[in-house]
C-alpha cells in the first residue's frame, strides 16, 4: 500500500476541521497554561507571522504589522499530540534572561509534556534546554540531520529546526505528533523566500510541510513588536529604540480569538464586532490567509462565500478597505465573460464611469520602453477586460506584467484615508487573460525585472482588447490637436500628456483646459534637459513620470517613479498662462514640481546627511532663472535669510543646526553659486562623473571632497569660508586648500 502524501493528509484535515470555521474553539475565556504569569518575551531577529485557519490552534505572543495585530506564536492540541510554533529560534540564554522568556519556556515545556512523567528531550537546535530540563528530571539527547530512527510519543519532546532535516522525515514527524508526541518547531517565512527565491513558501519550505497538515502555517512577512503607523515623530520614536530587546506581548483569549480564520469572520459578522484594532486585526487574518493558501482549498470558498455581507457591514473604513481587497481576489469574479460588468461596488475614485458598449481595441507598442508602457487605454471601474499580445517580431518575447491604474502609492501607513490604500493591480500576461479592477483605471504593460530588454532592442507587439475604453493620450510630435480633441471626449475619467522627457498623469477634466498641450510639454522637457546639463550625464532613457493623486503617501508631492502629487497641483500644469514668455519671464511657479524633480536627479556623492532637501534646490534655483526668468534674488526670501544666518553665525555656526534648516542651508550653495556662477557647479559635478567617490564613502569624507573640488574648480582656498558655516574640516582638508591663494577679503563670506 502506498504512503499518503502530505497532499492528502493535508486536504483530509481540510475537510474535516477548517470548512465549518467554527471559532469556539478559540474564543475560551481562560487564560492558556504556556501564558500562565507571561507578559512579555523577547524574540531574536525580526520573526515571521503565523497564518492560522485551523480553529483549534491558539495564537499565543501578538506582533504588528501596521495597526493589525498578527500571532508570532501559536500552539495545538491535537488529540493527546501537542504541537507549538514560533515565528523565529527565540530560546537563547541572553533571550531567556529578558522579560518573561524564562517562564515562558518552561511552561512550554510543561505544557508539551501534559501529564507525562518519563520525558527525554530531544532537540538538534541551540536551544539552552538542557538546564530546564534536568530540573524537571528529564533527560536531554541532541541529534543533527537524521531524526532517530524510533520516535517514541510517549516519552519524547522534540526541539526542531526543520531546515535541518531531510525531506523524507516529515512523515515521522507527522505521524509522531498525530500519535500523541509534542513537537515545537520554529521558521523564518521571509528569510526562506530571500534564501530560495521562486519557491513555493507555503508547499516547499520544511516547516510548513510539516505545519500545513495541522491547519497553519509560517507567513512571509516580517513583523514589528509594535504598532507603526500614528504620526512621524512616533514613528521615529519607536524605530529609535532599535537597541533594546524586542518583546512581543502575550494574548488573552479575546486579542488572539479574530487571529484565525474562523475566528476573524466570526468576529466580522457580528452586529458589534468591538474595537477597530480587533476588526483590522481580522482583516488582516484574511488577507493574509487568502495571500497564502492555495486557491481552490475549501477554507478560501469559505472565505470568499463570507466577503459579500461582510463588506456592506458596518466596519471601520481600514477593515473595509482591507475586506474590498481580498473581495477582488475572489476567482469566481472572472467567470464572466469579457465586456461583463462584475457585482462589484464602485468606489468614487480614481472616478466611476458611464456605461459604454464593449468594443475591441488594437494598439501596437514597443516592450522595450524603459518603465510603464502607456496604451492610451482605459480599464472601466467593474469590467472584465479580454487581453492578449500578438507578437510582431521573431524574437521571444520578454515576461510582460498588466498594470491597471496609475495611483501606485499604498496607503497602508495613513492613520485616515481619503481613498482606498491599495488601488492599482497588476497581473502577468500569459496569453488570452482576463483581468477586473473594481477601482479601474489606465492600462500599462511593463516587462518584469527577468526579462528586461535593451531600449534599442525591437520587441513590437499588438495589444488587443475588449471591455477596455479609449483614453486621452496626446504624444508630443505624434498626435494631431484635432485627434486630441477628439480624445478629449472620451469618458475615461483620466488621461495622459507625454513629452520627449516627461509624462502626466491627469483627470480628463483637467486636461481639457490644455487645449494644446505642446508649448507646456515643451517647458518640462526643457527641465529635464536643464537638469541633465548642470549634472552632466546621459540622457536617461525612461522618462520621468508624475501621477496626481487624492492622497499620496507622504508630504504634498514626492519623488519617485512616478513623482506623485495631490490634485490640487494639477491647475499650475494645465493654466497655459504660466507658460507665456512676457519680457523674458514667465508667470508660472512650479517649485513644488521642479523640487521633486530635483531629489530624482540629486547623486549620493554630494549628497550627505541635512542636504537631502537641499542640494536637490539647487536645480530648481537653476530651472527658476534659465527657464522662468527669475533669479535666485526673486526665487528666495533673503532678507529673512540673511536674518537666520546673521543669528546662526552669532551662536557659533553649530552645524547640526545647519543640518536641520534647508533653507538656511541652502544659502551656503546660493553665495557660492552667486560668486563664481553656475558653470563653477556644473564643472564640480562633471568632476564627480570623472572621478568618482569611492563606493563605500561615509558622510564625513563627502564634506572633505565637497570643498576640496570647489577649491580645485575656482582655484580659490575655500576652507576659510565652509569653516565659517561650520562645516566640519580636517586638518589634511585645510592644508589640501591652502596650496590655493586666498579669494578677496570682501568675498570671504560672500556676504
Amino acid at each position: 500500500m502506498r504512503r499518503p502524501s502530505l497532499w492528502f493528509l493535508s486536504g483530509l484535515l481540510f475537510s474535516n476541521c477548517c470548512l465549518g470555521l467554527s471559532a469556539s474553539a478559540q474564543e475560551e475565556t481562560s487564560s492558556h497554561p504556556i501564558l500562565k504569569g507571561v507578559q512579555r518575551v523577547a524574540l531574536s531577529g525580526i520573526p515571521s507571522d503565523l497564518v492560522i485557519w485551523n480553529p483549534k490552534v491558539r495564537a499565543l505572543l501578538g506582533a504588528y504589522i501596521g495597526d493589525a495585530r498578527v500571532p508570532v506564536a501559536a500552539a495545538l492540541q491535537e488529540g493527546k499530540g501537542r504541537l507549538l510554533v514560533t515565528g523565529h529560534g527565540c530560546f537563547s540564554q541572553t533571550l531567556l534572561s529578558q522579560a518573561n522568556g524564562k517562564r515562558f519556556f518552561a511552561n512550554s515545556l510543561r505544557w508539551l509534556a501534559g501529564s507525562r512523567k518519563q520525558i527525554e528531550v530531544l532537540y538538534n537546535t541551540a536551544f539552552p534546554v538542557q538546564a530546564l530540563a534536568h530540573q524537571f528530571g528529564w533527560k536531554t539527547s541532541s541529534f543533527s540531520r537524521t531524526l532517530p530512527p524510533q520516535l517514541n510519543p510517549n516519552t519524547q519532546i522534540l526541539l526542531l529546526n526543520p531546515s535541518r532535516l531531510k525531506k523524507g522525515d516529515t512523515h515521522s514527524l507527522l505521524r509522531f505528533v498525530r500519535e500523541g508526541g509534542s513537537l515545537y518547531l520554529f521558521g523564518v517565512g521571509w528569510g526562506y523566500i530571500q534564501t530560495h527565491p521562486g519557491r513555493d513558501l507555503f508547499k516547499e519550505a520544511s516547516f510548513n510541510r510539516i505545519l500545513v497538515p495541522f491547519g497553519l502555517a509560517i507567513g512571509k512577512n516580517l513583523v514589528s513588536p509594535q504598532a507603526i503607523t500614528g504620526s512621524r515623530k512616533a514613528r521615529r520614536g519607536k524605530r529609535g529604540r532599535g537597541k533594546k530587546p524586542r518583546l512581543y506581548a502575550a494574548l488573552s483569549s479575546s486579542e488572539a480569538f479574530p487571529l484565525s480564520l474562523g475566528g476573524a469572520i466570526s468576529l466580522l459578522r457580528r452586529e458589534k464586532p468591538g474595537s477597530a484594532p480587533l476588526t483590522e486585526s481580522a482583516a488582516s487574518t484574511l488577507l493574509r490567509c487568502a495571500t497564502l493558501l492555495p486557491k481552490g482549498q475549501p477554507p478560501l470558498q469559505k472565505l470568499f462565500a463570507s466577503l459579500s455581507s461582510l463588506t456592506h457591514g458596518k466596519l471601520p473604513p481600514r477593515t473595509l478597505a482591507s475586506l474590498r481587497l481580498l473581495e477582488e481576489a475572489n476567482p469566481r469574479l472572472l467567470t464572466g465573460a469579457p465586456g461583463e460588468d462584475s457585482p462589484l461596488t464602485i468606489p468614487d475614485f480614481p472616478g466611476r464611469m458611464p456605461k459604454a458598449p464593449p468594443v475591441q481595441l488594437h494598439r501596437r507598442l514597443n516592450l522595450a520602453t524603459p518603465g510603464w508602457i502607456s496604451t492610451g487605454l482605459y480599464v472601466p471601474p467593474g469590467r472584465i477586460v479580454g487581453i492578449n499580445i500578438r507578437n510582431l517580431v521573431k524574437a521571444p518575447l520578454p515576461k510582460i506584467q498588466i498594470q491597471i491604474g496609475a495611483h501606485s502609492d499604498r496607503l497602508w501607513k495613513k492613520r485616515r484615508w481619503r481613498r482606498d490604500p491599495v488601488i492599482v493591480k497588476r497581473f502577468p500576461l500569459k496569453g488570452a487573460t482576463k483581468i477586473l479592477s473594481r477601482y479601474g483605471g489606465l492600462l500599462y504593460l511593463q516587462t518584469q525585472r527577468k526579462g528586461w530588454v535593451s531600449p534599442f532592442a525591437d520587441f513590437r507587439v499588438e495589444l488587443r482588447t475588449f471591455g477596455a475604453v479609449e483614453a486621452p493620450r496626446f504624444v508630443l510630435g505624434k498626435t494631431s490637436l484635432e485627434a486630441w480633441q477628439r480624445m478629449l471626449e472620451s469618458p475615461a475619467p483620466w488621461g495622459e500628456i507625454e513629452g520627449r522627457r516627461i509624462i502626466f498623469t491627469m483627470q480628463t477634466q483637467k486636461l481639457r483646459r490644455l487645449k494644446d498641450p505642446r508649448v507646456a510639454l515643451a517647458f518640462w522637457d526643457q527641465v529635464i534637459d536643464l537638469y541633465e546639463k548642470l549634472d552632466p550625464q546621459p540622457p536617461r532613457p525612461r522618462k520621468q513620470r508624475v501621477v496626481f493623486d487624492r492622497q499620496i503617501s507622504a508630504g504634498a508631492l514626492h519623488s519617485g517613479y512616478p513623482i506623485m502629487g495631490h490634485l490640487q497641483h494639477q491647475d499650475p500644469v494645465v493654466n497655459p498662462e504660466n507658460y507665456l514668455l512676457d519680457q523674458g519671464k514667465r508667470k508660472g511657479r512650479f517649485w513644488g514640481l521642479l523640487h521633486e524633480l530635483g531629489h530624482n536627479y540629486q547623486q549620493r556623492a554630494w549628497t550627505f546627511n541635512g542636504t537631502g532637501e537641499v542640494t536637490n534646490n539647487v536645480f530648481v534655483l537653476y530651472a527658476n532663472e534659465k527657464l522662468l526668468g527669475a533669479p535666485i534674488a526673486e526665487t528666495i526670501q533673503q532678507r529673512r535669510l540673511q536674518k537666520q544666518k546673521k543669528t546662526y553665525f552669532a551662536k557659533g555656526s553649530p552645524f547640526s543646526r545647519w543640518k536641520k534648516s534647508p533653507f538656511l542651508a541652502l544659502m551656503t550653495y546660493i553665495e557660492l553659486i552667486q560668486h563664481y556662477g553656475w558653470k563653477s557647479l556644473h564643472k564640480v559635478y562633471q568632476g564627480y562623473r570623472d572621478h568618482p567617490l569611492p563606493h563605500r564613502t561615509n558622510d564625513h569624507q563627502k564634506i572633505q571632497q565637497y570643498v576640496l573640488r570647489w577649491c580645485r574648480v575656482t582655484g580659490k582656498n575655500l576652507a576659510p569660508f565652509f569653516l565659517s558655516w561650520g562645516w566640519p574640516l580636517d586638518a589634511s582638508t585645510t592644508k589640501a586648500c591652502a596650496d590655493f591663494p586666498a579669494p578677496s577679503k570682501k568675498h570671504r563670506r560672500f556676504e
